[in-house]
């Protein structure tokens, strides 16, 4: 390895044993050691999934390297791997330097011991001794915020609290490489701004940072370098602007696999029949079932998906570019009205953008049951790039006395790309004059 590489992965392979019943690990544990007794063939209970396969990469020292790939893509693995808590099933790899990691929600802590307590036994896994603890312990108390919480147990913490306290003794570690997994996504917004200006830090005093997030703005402005793994293989590795970009359309095509875009469309309200570039109402059903839902009788969304100015589906959609939220929804009983209403939310749950068609002058009334209403909002995109969630209203009016038929959180969600500079929410088209005197 060179001397300013301090990651270096070769080959690396990870399988996992998935069992059908608890009982076939017993079987397997005894069986095959019983039949190879006798001679006999032996048999595996257990069915092979390979979470990463032949993955291979090196890190610099000083480098800030993101890694990018959906759920399930075998990031949360690699990093593991990297800190060794998961030996790979084949291929070796090779740290040099000493390791802080945020890998997820609670790891190094005792939910029973007390914040104060925790500070300790965390700090001495990532190799801070005595001395040093005493000399920081009112630092990462002042950057972890949490009070008078310092000396209650961890298990009365929420979720944010926890992860201010996993980050500030992280942080304050004296680490060679940083190592961050989706950590940050649980902080409030104050929190999050306080960390990046911390990562930033870390990385201008020559620490080497890997960094794991959904975030592609984060992952452009904070690192030089990406690492892009699709089920388990390493798709891209390259400047982070390129993979990135690579990504967010691999992502696109995938979601125009999801169903199929037809070319037909009508300037009625009402359609009789639907149109056919929806995903099926099983899979809208399976997509939003996670999700809060106010539903009743009398109507229900049974499709909906974000598109691009080509009318495809779009999982990511550039600043300035035409949008459509496209939506179905299907009448079960006669109503003499049906405002039906679209928002845009951020990460933080709060509505940027949204319109209804009792405001746009577009009614929906005297439906019959059996009317299937396929609905196109669209707009222009000026919003800062970051994810998005869809969500749906249809009501009986569009005041907040109104009587909800069908309320769905999240029907669909989008990631908006990067405007250079952009730090407001959102730019609608502004003028700008001006006049010297």
């Amino acid at each position: 390895m060179c001397s300013d590489v301090v990651i270096q992965a070769k080959a690396l392979s990870k399988c996992f044993e998935l069992y059908d019943r608890p009982s076939h690990r017993l079987w397997q544990f005894v069986l095959p050691r019983m039949t190879r007794l006798f001679r006999r063939k032996s048999r595996n209970y257990f069915k092979e999934f390979w979470a990463l396969r032949d993955v291979g990469f090196e890190v610099r020292q000083g480098e800030t390297v993101a890694i990018v790939g959906r759920n399930g893509s075998g990031k949360s693995t690699l990093l593991q791997m990297l800190c060794g808590t998961l030996a790979p099933t084949s291929g070796r790899v090779e740290v040099k330097g000493r390791v802080a990691a945020l890998l997820e929600l609670g790891s190094g802590f005792n939910p029973d011991f007390t914040g104060r307590e925790n500070i300790h036994l965390n700090g001495a896994v990532l190799g801070m001794s005595d001395a040093q603890l005493r000399d920081r312990f009112d630092d990462i108390v002042a950057f972890a915020d949490i009070g008078d919480f310092i000396d209650q147990p961890l298990k009365s913490y929420s979720s944010g609290m926890a992860v201010r306290l996993a980050f500030s003794v992280a942080t304050h570690a004296d680490a060679d490489i940083l190592i961050v997994d989706e950590a940050l996504s649980v902080g409030d917004f104050a929190f999050q701004a306080k960390c990046m200006r911390r990562l930033g830090e870390f990385v201008e005093n020559g620490g080497t940072l890997l960094f794991v997030s959904h975030d592609i703005t984060a992952v452009k402005n904070l690192c030089q370098r990406a690492i892009y793994l699709r089920q388990g293989e390493l798709r891209a590795n390259g400047g982070s602007e390129e993979v990135c970009e690579q990504y967010l359309s691999e992502a696109n095509r995938d979601a125009g696999m999801a169903g199929d875009v037809g070319a037909a469309s009508t300037n009625d309200n009402v359609a009789r029949v639907g149109s056919d570039d929806l995903p099926s109402e099983e899979e809208f059903a399976r997509r939003v079932a996670p999700f809060r839902r106010h539903a009743s009788e009398i109507c229900a969304f049974v499709g909906a998906g974000v598109y691009d100015e080509q009318g495809h589906p779009a999982a990511s959609v550039r600043w300035g570019q035409a949008v459509t939220v496209r939506t179905r929804l299907r009448v079960n009983f006669a109503v003499d009205e049906i405002v039906v209403a679209m928002y845009l939310r951020d990460r933080l749950q709060i509505d940027v953008l949204g319109t209804n068609t009792e405001y746009e002058a577009v009614p929906l009334k005297k439906l019959e049951a059996g009317d299937i209403i396929n609905l196109d909002f669209q707009f222009t995109n000026y919003l800062r790039a970051g994810e998005y969630g869809v969500c749906l209203i249809a009501a009986d009016r569009s005041m907040v006395t109104s009587h909800y038929f069908d309320w769905i959180d999240l029907a669909a969600q989008v990631q908006v790309a990067d405007r250079p500079g952009q730090t407001a929410w959102a730019i609608f088209n502004p003028a700008i004059r001006v006049a010297r005197s």
